[in-house]
């Protein structure tokens, strides 16, 4: 489009997002500004953008949120089956761990979508989609899994990180000991501190200095 052409794609994603078209805005800003793709998400969602209805409870009328996970869920099959990755990592990715959807469909759609964008879309896509879903699934309490998607595509101190919200000190420091003496001393601080932190003098002493 012209707004493109001209190199305004924020533009382009206000026109189509005033405009109710939702999948045109979303795909321009991950295209075109992928770091404000997360930022985008979570606005639409707030405007019932994304699929979501309003209803009222009985606790004070307070508006609570219904996603349409399932049909998520559906369209995204459909959109793989017909070989339309990107559109099925984008569905995938609306499901957000706010959302009260079972913690093990949300960590299946996660790895879903890793896996679709290794095997499928462009590299600089696929390292986007990772550090899209890592702190998400470390927010739901898989730090493992969250480093493991995190190598896939060599993102090592993003791994590393992972580890360090798990409290995996040992692999932690394993895979910064691999990539760089900094990143290594970086984590030998974070574990004196935690235990400082935790009172734990005797294993304090223990650690390499």
């Amino acid at each position: 489009s012209y707004l493109l052409q001209a190199q305004r794609p924020d533009l382009a994603v206000k026109l189509y997002k005033d405009n109710g078209l939702t999948q045109d805005a979303l795909r321009v800003c991950q295209e075109y500004m992928p770091n404000k793709l997360d930022d985008l998400r979570e606005e639409l969602t707030r405007s019932g953008g994304m699929n979501e209805t309003r209803m009222n409870t009985g606790a004070g009328n307070r508006p609570t949120t219904s996603y349409n996970n399932d049909n998520i869920l559906e369209q995204a099959a459909r959109y793989e089956t017909q070989g339309e990755y990107q559109r099925a990592v984008e569905l995938y990715l609306r499901l957000m761990p706010q959302q009260d959807i079972p913690k093990e469909t949300l960590v299946k759609a996660y790895l879903k979508a890793s896996d679709l964008a290794r095997k499928f879309l462009p590299e600089n896509k696929a390292q986007h989609v990772i550090r899209t879903i890592g702190p998400r699934l470390v927010q739901l309490g898989q730090p493992n899994q969250a480093a493991e998607q995190y190598l896939h595509v060599e993102l090592h101190k993003e791994a590393v990180e992972a580890f360090i919200a798990g409290k995996q000190w040992e692999k932690a420091k394993k895979l910064a000991l691999e990539v760089d003496p900094q990143l290594a001393k970086y984590v030998d601080d974070l574990y004196k501190k935690h235990l400082k932190e935790r009172g734990n003098a005797k294993e304090l002493m223990n650690v390499d200095v």
